[in-house]
């Protein structure tokens, strides 16, 4: 049998472990943007009418992201927590393709949950 080349898409054994714990942590900070986004569409928005001034439409969108914001913080963090164990990983072994690939999945979503922590936060802070 001809020697397979598999091992250089594979990252070493020793950070299989921590590649596992980013995957997870971006898993769950999905899961909790998620549940965030299903929150916001259950909220009940009706008391404020039809908002047909901006600062009406400023105080519903208050009202929504301050209900949202820990979803939004939790999910970065989670992301935070995912880029921690991707620097684990790195420092424990050779990240190879594979392992690049996984620090790509857990640096953009992180990126974008920290985006969305900071606009609610931004509307978040006028009520």
């Amino acid at each position: 049998m001809g020697r397979t080349y598999l091992w250089v898409l594979l990252p070493a054994r020793t950070c299989l472990w921590p590649l596992g714990f980013a995957v997870a942590f971006m898993m769950i900070a999905w899961g909790v943007h998620q549940a965030g986004l299903r929150h916001a569409e259950t909220l009940d928005v009706s008391l404020f009418g039809r908002c047909e001034d901006v600062c009406d439409a400023l105080s519903r969108d208050g009202y929504v992201a301050t209900q949202v914001l820990p979803f939004h913080r939790g999910a970065a963090l989670l992301g935070f927590g995912s880029i921690a164990a991707f620097i684990v990983a790195m420092r424990l072994g050779s990240v190879r393709v594979g392992g690049a690939v996984v620090g790509l999945v857990c640096i953009t979503p992180t990126i974008f949950f920290g985006l969305a922590w900071l606009v609610c936060s931004v509307f978040a802070s006028d009520r």
